[in-house]
């Protein structure tokens, strides 16, 4: 008779499920509105939950932010760890095509880093901390890439600096005016120049590639 009774999820699923449908709500409700328009209570009823659950699972708003963090980078690893197994500047190359079109894409998850990165220098400071840590993880995993790929002589926190700046002002123009240009073209010329910061000639990448 046991085998009978339907299943009964454990406290533990449902919270996991419960934070799931709230951070994919913040994050739209994020991109839609940016960070100070956005209130608890209205990411609850978005995600069709109380302001209360709201409250007990993430207490304020900057907690939220702070999960909603590493969320993101989940979201990221999930879709470029196939990357930091291609050798050479293919690997840095594959990362900069998923990066521009999850950010591009339609999951609010794959853009409300850059959201919230340009709200935290003029319209939310209370977190630019958590921002510039985010950023510091971003160039250590392509600094990964672009040490891959580099030629001698490379300094690769710098290159790394640069290519992040770059991924990200390309990103922000194409959010702002999406037919200012092609998603497929943004990506060739950020690839091409990545090639030239790390040194990446057909003949150095075809070196690196041996190694």
């Amino acid at each position: 008779m046991d085998s009978l009774k339907p299943n009964r999820r454990s406290q533990v699923e449902r919270r996991a499920e419960s934070e799931g449908r709230l951070l994919s709500a913040t994050a739209a409700l994020i991109v839609e509105r940016g960070l100070n328009n956005v209130s608890l209570a209205e990411i609850g009823r978005r995600a069709g939950y109380s302001h209360a659950l709201v409250n007990h699972l993430f207490g304020t708003k900057i907690a939220l932010i702070e999960r909603l963090n590493k969320v993101v980078d989940e979201f990221y690893w999930e879709h470029t760890k196939h990357t930091t197994e291609l050798s050479g500047v293919d690997g840095l190359v594959s990362f900069i095509a998923v990066y521009l079109r999850l950010v591009t894409g339609e999951d609010p998850l794959g853009r409300v880093h850059v959201v919230l990165w340009a709200e935290a220098i003029a319209g939310a400071p209370e977190i630019r901390s958590s921002r510039a840590d985010w950023d510091r993880h971003f160039r250590e995993g392509v600094g990964a890439l672009a040490a891959r790929a580099a030629g001698s002589g490379v300094d690769i926190d710098t290159t790394a600096f640069v290519l992040v700046g770059m991924l990200r002002g390309v990103a922000m123009q194409l959010l702002v005016d999406p037919a200012s240009m092609s998603v497929d073209v943004a990506i060739a010329e950020v690839s091409r120049l990545a090639r030239e910061l790390v040194g990446a000639t057909p003949a150095a990448a075809s070196e690196n590639a041996d190694r």
